[in-house]
């Protein structure tokens, strides 16, 4: 008993630490894969810059002609919230003559589009100055003041790396930056990061700041307590790590379809039936996001290829159907500790493969007992807390002499 005591102990506080934790979360990757459950279907659609958008005379990067025609269509379906996630940003544009013509031509028109957007969130990116002696000028940027507790684990950056036009974002009624920044996570991306920290100030990412202006909440509505959560006013509560990021459930349902289908679906919607599902766009948020195969550098728990849009997305329909996923508290770990001590007690009194086989027994109810408690909470169990007891004991009874009674 003591020694599946200290035992269980020692694998309870290394379960959150790594290497051990990553075993954990692989084994919850494997539980949600493999849970079936229904999931209301969230507030937004992914439009994807997908290989067939860049085809032929849109290759990337774009120009602000195909983003003047993504708004335009886009409008038309009536979306509560409109978020690009490329930078809209020519300053440093090589054009020139003819094309330098075009291109202030069409930018005048996606100005007009971003005036009859209701809300907009423009993505931009934070990094680092060139030359870390020399501290770039601060900028104005989205700032969450409503902090509590410590904030120093949320990633801090010292200057704004990429950042769509001023004249763009002075065009918008209700305008919104958010931002992308996707720190190393791992080989696995598992979180989506929704906070940073902008010269000592908490500045949101394009996710939540979607949200924000989705759920008609204003940045001093908006609490964050790193390590516990981001209250969104009274509407809802998003968990987080201490360096600002969220579980995403990557079985969320997510409506998507290519830009140049939205396209094509404006020319249909005259007598004609869409092929894409454009019913969804009505008082949703929209995305406009790359997911070519370029873009495609991070690996999802599903073992997919996806984008740093197609993350964004999810993260933001997680919120929305408010699927947090979590692990079981700590009160589960002691009770598991609890009954293997207990059991402990009495494998002597049975034969070495009873042991074993109700050893195996119990570790596959416990996998069934993992994916119910998964389908229904959300809740994943730890895994290598009861095997490692279970470990324990059958090497006690392999090498501990029977009382096995008489037949």
């Amino acid at each position: 008993m003591v020694s599946v005591l200290l035992l269980g102990l020692f694998l309870m506080s290394q379960s959150r630490q790594d290497p051990i934790a990553q075993i954990e979360s692989t084994y919850a990757d494997w539980v949600a894969t493999n849970t079936s459950r229904a999931v209301p279907q969230p507030h937004v659609v992914l439009v994807e810059i997908n290989d067939s958008s860049l085809e032929g005379d849109h290759p990337w990067p774009w120009s602000p002609l195909e983003y003047a025609l993504f708004m335009r269509s886009a409008l038309q379906f009536n979306p509560d919230v409109v978020a690009i996630e490329p930078t809209l940003n020519w300053e440093n544009s090589q054009a020139r003559g003819a094309s330098l013509l075009k291109q202030q031509q069409t930018m005048k028109i996606l100005h007009d589009y971003v005036l009859q957007t209701p809300k907009i969130v423009l993505g931009a990116r934070l990094g680092y100055p060139d030359d870390p002696e020399v501290v770039p000028p601060l900028q104005q940027v989205p700032l969450l003041r409503n902090i509590k507790g410590d904030a120093g684990a949320i990633p801090e950056f010292t200057a704004i790396e990429e950042q769509a036009g001023e004249d763009l974002q002075l065009s918008a009624t209700t305008a919104g930056e958010g931002f992308t920044n996707l720190p190393f996570q791992g080989e696995i991306t598992r979180k989506a990061p929704l906070v940073f920290r902008y010269r000592g100030q908490v500045v949101p990412s394009l996710a939540l700041q979607a949200i924000i202006l989705w759920l008609k909440l204003t940045p001093d509505d908006v609490v964050v307590e790193p390590g516990v959560r981001i209250a969104l006013g009274k509407k809802a509560a998003v968990p987080i790590d201490a360096a600002g990021r969220m579980n995403v459930d990557f079985k969320s349902p997510l409506t998507r379809f290519g830009c140049d289908d939205l396209l094509l679906a404006v020319d249909q919607q005259q007598g004609k039936t869409a092929a894409v599902s454009t019913a969804a766009i009505k008082g949703s948020i929209v995305l406009l996001a790359r997911t070519d195969a370029e873009s495609r550098t991070l690996l999802f728990p599903t073992e997919a290829k996806s984008s740093a849009g197609e993350l964004c997305a999810r993260a933001i329909a997680t919120i929305q159907d408010k699927t947090f996923v979590r692990r079981v508290p700590t009160w589960f770990d002691f009770a598991v500790i609890a009954v293997m001590m207990a059991l402990s007690c009495f494998y002597h009194l049975v034969r070495k493969r009873t042991v074993l086989l109700i050893s195996f027994t119990g570790l596959l109810g416990y996998l069934f007992l993992s994916m119910s408690v998964y389908e229904v909470a959300l809740v994943w169990l730890p895994i290598v807390l009861p095997v490692g007891l279970l470990l324990l004991v059958n090497f006690f009874s392999l090498f501990s002499p029977r009382q096995v009674p008489a037949h």
